[in-house]
């Protein structure tokens, strides 16, 4: 049972491993297919289409993922998702309308072209995040991870064939993606329904399956409302950007922030796949003191981990830039670090923040994100503060929310931070950084400084593998 567990665990890591090294090839490409003001339109036209996912699909996404296994036992699972992907479909139309009046209205310039491409992200994307996770959270991981990286291989190569037929603008290469989601979304449909359900109607269940809206309600509302304060400090943000410094500094900081981004999405996503739905498995039906025992197993695991990447990448960033961006993004280093540990704010804030749907106490979640929203619309609006000193706005802001967010979840449960861990982790790091920071040689897009930094990048998995195993795999044993 233990190899089993580790093999679909190194399975998943090698699965995400390879989407990794997709999309950071896709950021190479992009920043060196495109240019500038094209790749803003990139990063502004994405921000609009989270706005629409993360506030009125991701909320009731969240519940679905909760009830999933629940729905499972109970054999309409399938007509659930058919549900989620109406109610997908019922946002798409929306978003048009509502972008239409935006563009009438507030002339906001938007072409009807690209209120069309939004409209075929969020519903292309979103479908496709609702059904393949489907397979991790049912514990079917191959497919899982074989869908996934279809996904992201296919939509990176559909966009450079259009960049290179069409032309090279920021429509053609989200036209790419679009279609690289369409078309996975449609067979994983299939598969799903052939592979995991029998390709029939799972029970005469199936007909009288409805949503619980007041259950639903009570869950994501208070969800909806946070990630409204959630989207504007992850991309919101980029508006203002355009708006006051143009879409030519937009694609600078965006360039930065994506590489962060990158790094700690990997890593959110594996642990997240892996271990959040053992965390839910085990709170389900588990009393208080229980529940708190396992939360608290799951803090001690991810946290350090986040820390830990946020350490390494901060000395090592600037080795692997040439692999991830194009010459004439070079100058993006110091962006990137502040984007570090931006993102280290974001994914631990993440952490924290499965506490309330677990205790299913979101009334005061939206709170944080708001804090972190006020303080950057008032420091771009009002103080005005410069170009120079934009990323220490993002950074404070990315701060107020997870500091917010620890004493906000310490209200709702008695969790244990994992300060010990922490520092386990951080001298476990510390051979990886000497390495950087003693053996530094000028960074360049090359065979030999390839095996530099994958040098370097074993020294640092041996670290947090020794980590991992004397503090946290042991723990658990003699627990």
């Amino acid at each position: 049972m233990i190899f089993s567990e580790k093999s679909k665990f190194l399975f998943l890591v090698f699965g995400r491993a390879i989407q990794a090294a997709t999309s950071l090839f896709a950021l190479h490409l992009t920043t060196n297919l495109l240019g500038q003001e094209e790749l803003g339109k990139v990063y502004y036209i994405l921000s609009i289409q989270a706005f629409f996912a993360l506030f009125l699909i991701n909320p009731v996404g969240q519940y679905f993922n909760r009830k999933t296994n629940y729905w499972f036992q109970n054999k309409v699972v399938f007509s659930a998702y058919v549900k989620q992907s109406k109610y997908i479909l019922y946002i798409t139309f929306f978003s048009i309308v509502f972008l239409y009046f935006l563009r009438d209205i507030w002339n906001i310039s938007l072409e009807n072209r690209t209120i069309a491409l939004i409209s075929l992200l969020i519903a292309s994307q979103s479908i496709n995040q609702t059904i393949i996770p489907l397979f991790n959270m049912l514990n079917y991981r191959g497919y899982f991870v074989v869908l996934t990286i279809l996904t992201s291989v296919l939509s990176v190569i559909l966009s450079l064939i259009f960049v290179k037929t069409i032309n090279n603008t920021a429509f053609s290469w989200l036209l790419g993606i679009v279609a690289g989601n369409f078309i996975l979304l449609v067979i994983s449909s299939v598969m799903f329904r052939k592979k995991i359900i029998g390709g029939s109607t799972e029970s005469d269940n199936n007909l009288e399956f409805k949503w619980n809206k007041k259950d639903i309600l009570r869950f994501s509302l208070p969800i909806s409302v946070a990630t409204l304060g959630m989207w504007f400090v992850n991309s919101g943000y980029r508006i203002l950007v355009e708006k006051h410094y143009g879409l030519e500094y937009l694609s600078y900081i965006g360039v930065g922030i994506a590489i962060a981004s990158q790094i700690f999405a990997l890593a959110e996503s594996l642990i997240t796949q892996y271990f959040l739905p053992i965390l839910y498995k085990n709170v389900e039906g588990a009393k208080s003191d229980k529940r708190v025992c396992h939360i608290n197993s799951y803090l001690n695991k991810v946290i350090p981990i986040y820390f830990s990447l946020g350490i390494f990448f901060t000395f090592s960033i600037k080795a692997f830039l040439p692999f991830l961006v194009g010459k004439q993004y070079y100058g993006v280093i110091e962006v990137a670090i502040y984007g570090i540990w931006i993102e280290f704010s974001r994914v631990t804030t993440n952490a924290l923040s499965i506490i309330c749907q677990i205790e299913n106490n979101t009334k005061l979640f939206p709170i944080p994100f708001f804090k972190g929203s006020a303080f950057t619309i008032v420091g771009v609006s009002f103080i005005k503060i410069g170009v120079d000193h934009f990323t220490n706005l993002l950074l404070i802001s990315a701060a107020i929310v997870l500091v917010s967010m620890f004493f906000l979840m310490k209200k709702i449960i008695s969790f244990n931070f994992p300060i010990r861990n922490i520092i386990c982790v951080l001298f476990a790091t510390i051979p990886s950084v000497l390495f950087f920071r003693l053996i530094d040689i000028e960074a360049n897009f090359s065979v030999d400084h390839f095996f530099y930094c994958g040098l370097g990048g074993i020294i640092y998995l041996s670290g947090l593998s020794f980590f991992w195993w004397y503090f946290i795999y042991s723990a658990e044993q003699s627990y």
